[in-house]
């Protein structure tokens, strides 16, 4: 769990605005309007919401029936003072509180790092009981080691993920694996570059623990928000980047 409340403000105050986040939540609505078209009345179940702004981002999209969880009370403060439907859990115990085939759609970004492999591939079958017929998995992971660095000791990431590993976290005989890509490809070489620069002051022991969370100037940002859309419109299938995004569907 992320434990650093500095890193909960930094998170809360852009969000809603910062190309990553804006990036990351246009893939999750765009994925889920693949999958049930025009109907907004799903449930979605947001596991690990952070501070809210994914549950913010799709009530602007008209979806209604969302509910989220997180395990920082920093984290569920700041989602209830947005008005939104939440709950303090650990994700290893997201199927006690909702009954077997009710949810339409399970999101859980950037969480599974935290887990030991034992227990995410018993997630999986947790969010594969709680998931209707038909119903999406959709997760972000943070991606290769080529990308780790003062980041990843400042948000807790504990392991991060190459697609090879998608075969044995899911069983073939209860998900069906829709899609998966790494991104941003555009940025991975600056990104790179800058996380082995990192990796570099960590091994001098003379660093700062903090993260990349950072908001560019506006214009830097709208062109960041345009590469990604550029991105995920005419570069399908991204093989390299810090990111793996998963479309799950349930068999």
């Amino acid at each position: 769990m992320l434990i650093r409340k500095n890193e909960y403000d930094k998170m809360a105050n852009v969000e809603q605005s910062l190309w990553w986040y804006r990036s990351l939540h246009n893939q999750i609505s765009k994925a889920i309007h693949r999958s049930f078209g025009k109907n907004k009345e799903i449930s979605i179940l947001d596991a690990g919401c952070g501070t809210g702004g994914l549950i913010l981002h799709l009530k602007e999209k008209g979806y209604a029936n969302l509910k989220g969880f997180d395990l920082s009370d920093f984290a569920i403060s700041y989602c209830r003072d947005r008005g939104l439907n939440v709950f303090a859990e650990n994700i290893l115990n997201a199927k006690n509180h909702f009954d077997p085939n009710t949810l339409d759609v399970i999101v859980s970004c950037d969480v599974l790092y935290f887990l030991e492999d034992q227990e995410r591939r018993e997630l999986i079958v947790d969010f594969y009981t709680l998931l209707k017929p038909g119903g999406i998995l959709l997760l972000n992971l943070p991606a290769l080691k080529m990308f780790s660095g003062i980041h990843d000791l400042s948000v807790g990431i504990q392991h991060r993920f190459h697609h090879k590993e998608l075969d044995r976290l899911f069983d073939g005989k209860q998900f069906s694996l829709i899609k998966h890509y790494y991104w941003p490809l555009t940025l991975a070489p600056i990104i790179s570059f800058d996380r082995a620069k990192q990796r570099k002051k960590i091994r001098s022991g003379k660093f700062e623990v903090e993260s990349d969370i950072e908001m560019p100037s506006s214009i830097i940002n709208n062109l960041l928000i345009g590469l990604m859309t550029f991105e995920q419109r005419f570069l399908p299938n991204i093989n390299w980047g810090s990111s793996l995004f998963v479309i799950a569907n349930k068999s």
